[in-house]
């Protein structure tokens, strides 16, 4: 099949997409499918690339004249293909698709009517709130509606966690089935997994995540800063990185709090195997790529509880969770004191990503699910 594959983000972007959607377009190609990736990015072109053509859409426009350019980009891509698996760009698809008459999967990773919406500040609860919320704004309640509205006539919906199929479920009653496939990830060849070996009251912390507001990284910072055993390794991008590292710059832990920016994967992946503990403060996650790769690396996790991380940490067996900024300085004043617990913890998270979370069983599924889709639109017809 020709199979085009759509996004917001690829590498260098920093983000659960990105990292997915290389992996995937190889998976197809190994498969013997054409594959094309469109992806947004910092100026327009094509390339070919390990899996077939990537084609770069210029993201550096006003709103609409993106969509629109993004739009008129995608059409000819989309008729040309036999398949169209959207991890992104769900709007831009959206007045393309119907013309096209394309079998169409998504795969939904979070609620980006609601990140965007926080990250205008124009919306300040949570996620779960949201979905139900009566929103006194009339932009916001047309974008919550043009959420739901942009999957419909979909044929499948991927999402990595249950906790995402009951909310997307409810964004729209015309959406197509909801299927769960965890994330999944391998590590690169010759990349070592060893326990991490702590020193009695200090800690190496990573937090591997796109700086903004609900990742609550500047609460990890206070806390290295009061801290001064513990340094502290911030691994990705945003826009609340300036008030993070001025944040860092006031404390007394500036010259142990280390901003990495956006990195390569391997970097990424090099920082959480040096630390001692992986900290993930979000208090919002479909199933966050990055505690999957801290299992695999045998570190243990300290999480915020939020629904996709809560699927993937068991609680006192492979890392803790934690409600808030207090319960997260007592875990890690905890596996400060008691090294021996964080690398049990961590043991026993390399476990649990063998059982379910290997990059081939989430590959295999997902191709599965998209041949399955692709499957009616594509047979020969049968002989009378």
């Amino acid at each position: 099949m020709r199979i085009l594959i759509t996004t917001a983000i690829y590498p260098p972007d920093i983000g659960g997409p990105a990292s997915y959607v290389p992996k995937i377009a190889q998976a197809l190609a190994a498969r013997g499918h054409e594959v094309t990736v469109a992806t947004m990015a910092d100026g327009a072109g094509s390339s070919t690339e390990s899996f077939g053509r990537l084609v770069r859409i210029e993201r550096r426009h006003t709103v609409m004249r993106r969509k629109l350019a993004a739009s008129w980009r995608l059409l000819p891509l989309v008729r040309a293909a036999d398949l169209v698996y959207a991890n992104g760009l769900f709007e831009e698809l959206k007045p393309i698709r119907r013309l096209a008459h394309r079998p169409t999967v998504a795969k939904i990773v979070g609620d980006w009517a609601w990140e965007r919406l926080r990250n205008q500040n124009r919306y300040r609860a949570d996620v779960d709130r949201f979905q139900t919320d009566r929103l006194r704004s009339p932009y916001a309640r047309m974008v919550r509606h043009a959420r739901g509205r942009a999957l419909i006539g979909y044929d499948r919906i991927i999402v990595p966690s249950a906790y995402l199929s009951t909310m997307v479920a409810g964004w729209h009653p015309a959406l197509p089935p909801v299927v769960v496939i965890h994330n999944g990830i391998d590590l690169p060849d010759g990349m070592a997994v060893a326990a991490p070996q702590p020193t009695h009251g200090r800690l190496r912390l990573v937090t591997v995540c796109r700086l903004v507001a609900w990742k609550h990284v500047d609460e990890i910072v206070s806390l290295v800063a009061d801290r001064p055993g513990w340094t502290l390794d911030v691994v990705g991008d945003g826009p609340e990185r300036r008030a993070l590292e001025a944040l860092a710059r006031g404390g007394n832990g500036a010259a142990r709090i280390r901003f990495h920016g956006a990195v390569a994967r391997d970097h990424a992946l090099q920082a959480i195997a040096a630390a001692d503990v992986v900290v993930l403060n979000s208090d919002y996650e479909g199933l966050p790529h990055v505690l999957v790769e801290a299992m695999a690396l045998s570190r243990p996790i300290v999480a915020r509880r939020s629904g996709g991380s809560v699927e993937t940490v068991v609680d006192g067996e492979t890392g803790v969770i934690v409600d808030d900024a207090t319960e997260l300085a007592a875990a890690l004043d905890r596996l400060a004191a008691s090294p021996g617990q964080g690398i049990a913890l961590g043991a026993a998270g390399r476990m649990r990503y063998g059982s379910m979370f290997t990059q081939q069983a989430m590959l295999d599924a997902t191709v599965n699910q998209l041949e399955s889709v692709a499957r009616p639109h594509t047979a020969a017809p049968q002989p009378e």
